[in-house]
């Protein structure tokens, strides 16, 4: 297990809880001569959350082992090191924090974030944000989903640039709302941009 949150997903009073399990298998454990560490550990990981129960004990409601994408390259960071995470917020919602950076094979840096409300039986894809650097030219990309007012925005600029950039903002079409498993891997994840407001 290699984190623990307690937070209250269903709103009504009892701790729930959000496990971020890894698995420890020696197998997955390879010997890396490149980039990177000398033993590269490609053990995936799964999202388990569980509801309280009035009579005691949790119950399980998520089992999820593709949004936090298992490990591919010994080059690339871990997506959840100190830039990355999982938790809870005080409003219940799970966040997911996925962080991209390659020390080779990319010049591409940034985060990936995902927040979920627990409704209608499973965890529902309420916000995605995404901030993008590339190293090389210095362009940056920033990109905020809010799937509850249908609303989001766009913005690219220069890390050379003092000025804030520019908002642009687009409506989103109506829509259900998806689970947090159709969402799959994190990293590969886009979301469709609507029209230009």
């Amino acid at each position: 297990m290699e984190a623990r949150h307690a937070g209250d997903f269903d709103r009504d009073g009892r701790p729930d809880v959000l496990l971020l399990l890894r698995m420890d298998d020696p197998r997955n454990v390879v010997a890396n001569a490149g980039f990177g560490p000398p033993r590269f550990d490609t053990n995936p990981r799964m999202l388990v959350a569980a509801l309280a129960e009035a009579g005691g004990g949790h119950r399980r409601i998520l089992a999820d082992h593709t949004l936090v994408p298992r490990p591919t390259s010994p080059a690339t960071a871990d997506v959840l090191d100190e830039m990355g995470g999982v938790g809870i917020r005080e409003n219940g919602t799970l966040f997911v924090d996925l962080h991209r950076f390659a020390s080779a094979g990319g010049w591409e840096m940034g985060n990936t974030g995902f927040t979920f409300r627990y409704q209608d039986g499973c965890f529902r894809l309420i916000g995605y944000d995404a901030r993008s650097v590339d190293r090389a030219s210095g362009a940056m990309r920033e990109i905020s989903f809010n799937y509850l007012s249908r609303r989001a925005w766009t913005s690219v600029a220069n890390i050379a640039e003092d000025d804030a950039p520019d908002r642009r903002w687009r409506s989103l079409p109506r829509a259900p709302l998806r689970c947090l498993e159709e969402v799959s891997d994190g990293l590969v994840f886009r979301p469709e941009i609507g029209d230009a407001e």
